[in-house]
């Protein structure tokens, strides 16, 4: 399983890249949603992990699927 996390806060990234690893998923890390729309155009992403203020970029991948 991919995960993508999104957060600008480089020690959340950090926190949350050491835990979800741990439990042998694949984690990819961004802090911004430019980064996170790159990578979701290249790479099958299955669970997208992010701060309640970017439900708006959230909807737009939605929408794009």
């Amino acid at each position: 399983m991919q995960i993508l996390i999104i957060d600008d806060d480089t020690a959340n990234l950090k926190r949350m890249r050491e835990t979800f690893s741990k439990e042998g998923y694949g984690i990819i890390t961004v802090s911004n949603s430019e980064q996170a729309e790159n990578i979701i155009s290249k790479i099958e992403i299955d669970f997208v992990c992010c701060r309640v203020d970017q439900k708006e970029f959230l909807n737009q991948i939605i929408n794009s699927k």
